[in-house]
């Protein structure tokens, strides 16, 4: 795209089959490229956020009453800087995960925590089941004094609460986590 619009866009609407389609669908239809993408259903509702290039001469504010009147959706698009921030070096990248009683101010207590200690927040998934909440959080060391010098600081903070804390090497946790295909299947 010579003259591109590096542009954020975020979708919620009521979960129903077609909206990433849609979506994609009519960002194609004005010459859009994407280039990142995350969707997830919450309690019945879906939300997407995702990066696109188009064209210069589309402006924002056009493209949000579009998607919103074809979709039926909440949409607000946002322009980003051009070019994108480099990712995070991957040896700096840890999962951090957290368990404990499901309660009121626990995800502000982690985000706090990880704040504080200019822990980057990449990523974070989060839900409840049987009473506990359950957190993923991707997190970027890289501001950090490094995971060594974090350990006594999350074991002081699940201290009391029946929090239990987790902090792996993101290439640790992908080895652990992935579904592996059998021997036979592999090339």
């Amino acid at each position: 795209m010579a003259t591109a619009r590096r542009l954020a866009i975020s979708i919620a609407a009521k979960d129903r089959p077609g909206i990433v389609a849609e979506v994609a669908g009519l960002i194609a239809e004005w010459n859009g490229n994407l280039a990142d993408l995350r969707e997830t259903v919450l309690d019945g509702y879906f939300t997407m956020i995702l990066m696109a290039e188009l064209p210069a001469d589309h402006a924002p504010e056009e493209l949000e009453r579009h998607l919103t009147a074809r979709t039926g959706a909440r949409v607000a698009v946002m322009p980003c800087e051009t070019p994108s921030p480099a990712p995070p070096d991957l040896a700096d990248t840890y999962v951090l995960s957290a368990s404990g009683p499901d309660r009121t101010g626990l995800v502000a207590q982690v985000a706090a925590f990880c704040r504080d200690r200019a822990v980057n927040i990449l990523d974070f998934a989060s839900r409840t089941a049987d009473g506990r909440y359950l957190m993923t959080l991707l997190v970027d060391l890289s501001r950090t004094a490094g995971p060594e010098a974090l350990r006594p600081e999350l074991d002081r903070l699940a201290e009391g609460g029946g929090l239990h804390l987790g902090l792996r090497h993101y290439d640790v946790f992908r080895a652990t986590n992935e579904i592996q295909k059998p021997l036979a299947d592999k090339p």
